[in-house]
């Protein structure tokens, strides 16, 4: 069934309401997707998404976690990844959003660069690492610790033929 998007005009296709599934279904059900009474074209609905994930996100990051998760619930069983939603990209990398992560429920203890579990006070944390000669613990620690911390310190040590 051919309608126009009340946003921005564009002429669509919608299959809703031909008894077949149609692509929207298979976007995250937020508030904005259930607001309009008519179609939204692919642009602006994927945008209204992205604007209620963002609110979404940041409501539930302010309240360090004590309002409900509710991502799985919006997003119903969902198998799949949706680009600029869950992920984008960087050079060959997928990058995972906020979103995914609540989606996924949990933290994963991975360091994850948009991860909304993250407390954002500093980490009193001792981290012990091990390796052999001129294994690059040293450098990893400090990369580890400029990821944990604005102000890290660690504390390495050799002996002395090391």
């Amino acid at each position: 069934m051919k309608k126009i998007c009340p946003e921005c005009s564009t002429e669509l296709s919608c299959a809703c309401r031909d008894g077949f599934e149609c692509w929207c279904n298979e976007l995250p059900k937020l508030l904005s997707f259930t607001e309009h009474n008519g179609c939204l074209c692919e642009v602006c609905l994927t945008k209204k998404i992205k604007t209620d994930i963002s609110d979404f996100v940041e409501e539930y990051k302010k309240s360090e976690g004590q309002i409900e998760n509710k991502a799985k619930e919006y997003d119903g069983d969902r198998k799949g990844l949706i680009e600029d939603i869950d992920f984008y990209r960087e050079g060959k990398y997928k990058i995972f959003t906020e979103w995914y992560h609540l989606r996924r429920g949990t933290c994963c203890n991975s360091n994850c660069r948009h991860c909304p579990y993250k407390n954002d006070k500093p980490q009193n944390k001792i981290i012990y690492i091990t390796g052999g000669a001129r294994s690059g613990k040293s450098g990893y620690a400090q990369k580890l610790a400029k990821n944990l911390s604005p102000t890290p310190y660690y504390v390495a040590t050799a002996r002395h033929w090391d």
